[in-house]
C-alpha cells in the first residue's frame, strides 16, 4: 500500500524547488542577482476571549438558588427569582457555573469566584462564609482569556495557551483529588504546561482541551 498523501506532498515540494532554481538561473542570465528570500516574521502566540469580541463587556446578573453563595450576592440572599446585580464586578466577558460555585472572567483577564469552597473549588483561601458568598479574585499568573467550571473544580486558560486548574474531581463515591497523587488543590496549579492549549471545556466528570 502506498501513501498517496505523502507522494503528492513530495511532488509539490519538488515542483517548488524546480521553480526557485529556474528563477535563479533566469536572474543570472540577465545579470541580476537572485532575489533574496524574505522570511515572514513569526507573530507571538496569543489567544483572545471566546465569547466577546473587542472591548465589549458588561455587568453580572444572577438568579436562582444560592444557599452556598453561588449567586455572589452576599450571605443574606440565598435565592432570587429575578436577576440581581453582583456588586464589585465590572467588565465581565465570561461566566461559568459549576456544581455549587461560579467562575467569572473580566476584560482585564482577571478571574473571580464565589460559592462553596469545601473542596477548593474557588481557587483561593477563604476564612469564613462571607468570603465565599462574595466575589474574590483567584491568583493566576498572566492574562486569562477562558474559564471553565466543573462539579468541584475549575480551569483557567491564559492568552499564552497555559492552563491552570484547582479543586478536586469527584464521582458517585465523592471527591478523589485533582492530581495523580490524589491531593485536593485549593489554589491554581499548572495543567499540562509542556503543551500549548487553545481551548478548554468541561463535560460531566472530565475536562478536555484542544491543542
Amino acid at each position: 500500500m502506498t501513501n498517496g498523501g505523502a507522494g503528492k506532498g513530495d511532488r509539490k515540494r519538488k515542483a517548488r524547488g524546480d521553480k526557485e532554481r529556474e528563477e535563479e538561473n533566469t536572474a543570472k542570465r540577465r545579470g541580476r542577482p537572485p532575489a533574496k528570500k524574505v522570511r515572514k516574521e513569526e507573530k507571538p502566540f496569543r489567544l483572545s476571549f471566546r465569547h466577546v469580541p473587542g472591548e465589549c463587556a458588561g455587568v453580572l446578573l444572577t438568579l436562582g438558588q444560592g444557599d452556598t453563595g453561588q449567586l455572589g450576592l452576599g450571605e443574606d440572599i440565598l435565592d432570587r427569582t429575578k436577576p440581581a446585580l453582583v456588586k464589585g464586578l465590572e467588565g465581565v466577558v465570561d461566566i461559568c457555573a459549576g456544581g455549587m460555585h461560579s467562575v467569572c472572567l473580566t476584560r482585564e483577564g482577571k478571574v473571580f469566584t464565589f460559592g462553596c469552597n469545601d473542596d477548593g473549588s474557588l481557587g483561593r483561601e477563604t476564612d469564613d462564609d462571607a468570603e465565599c458568598f462574595n466575589p474574590g479574585r483567584v491568583p493566576i499568573p498572566g492574562k486569562v482569556v477562558q474559564v471553565s467550571a466543573g462539579d468541584s473544580h475549575s480551569v483557567a486558560l491564559t492568552e499564552e495557551g497555559k492552563a491552570y486548574y484547582w479543586g478536586t474531581f469527584r464521582d458517585g463515591s465523592g471527591p478523589f483529588g485533582l492530581t495523580e497523587d490524589g491531593d485536593v488543590k485549593r489554589t491554581p496549579v499548572p495543567l499540562a504546561h509542556h503543551l500549548t492549549v487553545k481551548y478548554v471545556d468541561y463535560y460531566r466528570y472530565h475536562y478536555y482541551y484542544k491543542l
